[in-house]
């Protein structure tokens, strides 16, 4: 259930202007330190008024960033990092292989900003780890996870999305706008390998 709450609050630290999405994944909230951490950048297909993650594409890098935010601040690009996983030009997702360093709560930022004609697109994306021998091992400064990052649209979590997550336990978020509070906002989770029913 951990791996599901983490993949909603991913998906849906997301803006978008156009018809498909991007989000990012990492293989497991849990990483002790040295251990290898999998992280995934992909583009769905949202022409279903956002009600699924079906891949779409490959997306071009020409214009994202994507970003680890490390406890002590430091940021570690991991554009460089990526390769394709299909063998088709332009199909699959992009992944990258991150070693972890630190103890403590990581952040995976990912930022788009594009122009689709007349229409500007800007997206972000989030996606959360913790590093340590156990989860509660990292506590105070280094699980902080209702930072902001700066991005544009972001969701900021009130509760810690790695230690604090689990069956039946309500998820409380802000949501920001160029930095303030967005009042009147509306934010829908997804379960991942679901789709919102017709009438949501």
């Amino acid at each position: 259930m951990k791996n599901l709450l983490l993949f909603t609050l991913m998906a849906f630290a997301v803006n978008s202007a156009s018809a498909h999405d991007t989000w990012v994944e990492v293989n497991s909230p849990e990483v002790r330190e040295g251990n290898l951490v999998h992280v995934d950048l992909k583009l769905g297909n949202h022409g279903n008024d956002h009600r699924d993650f079906k891949l779409h594409s490959l997306i071009s890098l020409d214009h994202a960033t994507l970003n680890i935010n490390m406890p002590c601040g430091c940021e570690v690009d991991l554009k460089p990092n990526l390769i394709a996983t299909a063998y088709e030009p332009k199909q699959g997702y992009w992944t990258a292989r991150y070693t972890t360093t630190k103890p403590g709560l990581h952040v995976v930022s990912h930022e788009l900003d594009t122009l689709h004609g007349k229409i500007r697109a800007i997206k972000s994306a989030k996606a959360y780890f913790v590093v340590g021998p156990n989860p509660t091992a990292t506590k105070g400064p280094l699980m902080r996870c209702d930072r902001p990052l700066g991005h544009p649209l972001e969701l900021v979590p009130l509760t810690n999305p790695v230690t604090e997550s689990g069956p039946n336990k309500p998820i409380r978020v802000r949501v920001l706008f160029e930095k303030q509070p967005l009042a009147n906002a509306r934010v829908t989770f997804i379960p991942r390998g679901q789709q919102l029913a017709e009438e949501f």
